[in-house]
């Protein structure tokens, strides 16, 4: 068996570092950390929205805590840490890659993994930089951990020791172009640990212990929506039971609800006490609803499956899938299929619910070190029996495959 035990790029070779800073605890954290070991280190802060906290045109709703950029105190923490520091404007390119990606999923019904999708963006723009200003390693202030695998010639991601504040869920897209070049200063250690060393510096940081993430607010999400689309778009329908297909109300636009919501604009509120919206369907235009107590899913399926390394696919493994932040890792069983299609089969059935259009990451167990084995793109979701459910969409060979699942044989825990 090969060691895969997560080692630190910072192990290597003392090189020349690009660090992504946003003057916040962290990213200042990791910077420091880096320059007392004596790397060649540049600062560069990636600006992705206007001034939030001055300019009145800004939604300030529509940001988390990662998106109040301090350009000065940016400025001058790079100084007093002897690094040269750049200003990249990626304004135009956050807009087209997540704004809009959020607008699109809002309107189609679907969920949007936008933390997931602004990493990568950051990350790349980054790795971009660095290559650009001749740096042979980047760093950011996330909690995850990078390995490499001397056997096997494979950089890994894993989680960081902290799980509490663990990150590696929103770097689940990297790839091995990224990995080898990527520092996590702060992969071992744990948030506390972090908050003492910024005690040590003379600077005020927001408290990122309060997690905020963008586009939480609901309202504010509608109102983006409204002022970047045309009512056309808006899908205006039926409020169904999922359970007996009934019509409760009516629904004033797509846009305005998400998976999960228990608050309805409706012209029959009475009909949809204690019921949640499980399902919103673009073609039809409608909204199903289901009551919460019924509110469990115990399978999914997800397509566009991206593996980190080779993963051996032909039979089924225990692993743990997450699909959220703030959601734990779930025990699971899983069923590869073709075209890159992933069957999810939970342990136990879970709240729900389970969105369409998210990003579901794939690890190897719950627990410190957890290694990511690659993500994939939810589109189906549900609670009913396996067999009864996809019997007839799955090949001969799969279904025999679950049936041995339910007897508790030739399943495959992923090892390393």
């Amino acid at each position: 068996m090969p060691n895969n035990t997560p080692i630190n790029n910072q192990t290597v070779e003392k090189k020349t570092v690009l660090i992504g800073m946003n003057g916040s605890m962290d990213s200042t954290v990791a910077a420091y950390l880096l320059t007392k070991q004596e790397y060649k280190c540049i600062g560069v802060g990636v600006v992705l929205v206007d001034d939030v906290k001055n300019d009145k045109k800004v939604d300030q709703n529509l940001f988390g805590i990662c998106n109040l950029f301090d350009l000065e105190q940016t400025k001058q923490i790079c100084q007093e840490l002897s690094m040269p520091f750049y200003a990249v404007n990626a304004r135009d390119i956050y807009k087209s890659e997540v704004i809009d990606y959020v607008i699109n999923a809002r309107l189609q019904g679907k969920k949007f993994s936008n933390c997931i999708r602004c990493s990568n963006l950051l990350i790349e723009i980054l790795l971009d930089k660095a290559n650009l200003l001749g740096a042979d390693l980047f760093a950011t202030g996330h909690y995850a951990k990078v390995a490499y695998n001397k056997d096997s010639n494979e950089y890994s991601l894993h989680a960081s020791s902290d799980l509490l504040d663990d990150q590696s869920y929103l770097l689940s897209t990297l790839t091995t172009k990224h990995l080898s070049k990527l520092i996590l200063p702060l992969g071992d250690m744990r948030k506390q640990e972090v908050i003492k060393i910024s005690k040590l510096l003379k600077y005020k940081f927001k408290d990122t212990r309060k997690k905020t993430y963008c586009f939480e607010q609901d309202q504010a999400v509608v109102e983006l929506v409204e002022k970047n689309s045309t009512e056309e778009f808006w899908f205006k329908g039926d409020i169904v039971s999922f359970e007996n297909k009934d019509v409760l109300g009516e629904h004033q636009g797509l846009y305005k609800y998400k998976h999960g919501q228990v608050k309805f604009s409706s012209s029959d509120d009475s009909a949809l006490k204690n019921h949640k919206v499980v399902m919103l369907d673009a073609d039809t235009r409608k909204i199903f609803v289901d009551r919460e107590k019924n509110f469990k899913v115990d399978y999914c399926e997800i397509a566009q499956f991206s593996p980190i390394n080779v993963l051996d696919s032909s039979r089924p493994f225990k692993a743990y899938v997450q699909w959220s932040m703030t959601h734990i890792k779930v025990a699971c069983t899983l069923y590869f299929k073709a075209f890159d299609h992933v069957l999810i089969k939970f342990h136990k059935a879970q709240e729900g619910p389970l969105a369409i259009g998210g990003i579901i990451s794939i690890f190897n167990k719950n627990s410190r070190n957890a290694q990511l084995l690659g993500c994939g793109v939810c589109i189906e979701a549900g609670l009913y029996s396996i067999i009864e459910r996809l019997e007839g969409q799955l090949d001969e060979d799969t279904l025999v495959e679950i049936e041995e699942d339910r007897k508790g044989r030739n399943i495959d825990e992923y090892k390393f």
